[in-house]
């Protein structure tokens, strides 16, 4: 199940960004697990603790985790003010109501081979659909953020593990999002 999706149509293709947070495994009787991403798992053959998807100790059956989850998210929005000068000295501006302002979005995703993410992957995903200008869906939990659309306007990466062959292993990514909103239809 998906904590998130950022969703989008390019040339008839469907690009996803899902953020979600799994364990997956198999023969084991009980699994516990702390903070999501420590997991202790109880077999008939003993114990086994894995821990980011690194099992510690003995191992007794096979194990899968994908971690992609975002953090730090902060919603913006703001209402459309206009200032109309009075003639006078004495006299101060008069503000009108115009109405409601864009919504912004942002947050960040932490990207690492260690938690069943391919950084590279996510980010060519993401930077096609800021460099495409596709018009996106954003739900959370399975809800629409907004009945409104958005649009990625901004991506600020930082690269932070590279291995012995240039494999980039860890990455975070700072999203901004702007609401979309399509024109009314003529009649």
């Amino acid at each position: 199940m998906s904590i998130g999706v950022i969703s989008g149509a390019l040339d008839s293709k469907t690009i996803e960004v899902v953020f979600q947070s799994s364990y997956k495994s198999s023969g084991i009787e009980n699994t516990y697990s702390i903070g999501g991403l420590v997991n202790v798992s109880q077999t008939s053959s003993g114990l086994a603790v894995s821990v980011a998807g690194i099992s510690v100790g003995k191992k007794t059956a096979s194990t899968s985790v994908k971690v992609m989850t975002f953090d730090n998210f902060q919603r913006d929005a703001e209402g459309r003010w206009a200032t109309h000068e009075i003639i006078g000295t004495d006299k101060k501006p008069v503000m009108e109501f115009i109405g409601p302002g864009l919504e912004t979005l942002s947050f960040s995703i932490f990207l690492n081979t260690m938690l069943g993410i391919t950084p590279v992957d996510e980010l060519k995903k993401l930077r096609k659909l800021r460099d495409n200008g596709v018009v996106c869906t954003f739900t959370i939990g399975g809800n629409a953020v907004t009945t409104n659309s958005w649009i990625i306007t901004k991506l600020s990466e930082t690269h932070k593990n590279y291995d012995n062959k240039g494999s980039l292993l860890a990455a975070s990514v700072n999203v901004s999002l702007t609401e979309y909103v399509k024109l009314p239809k003529e009649s």
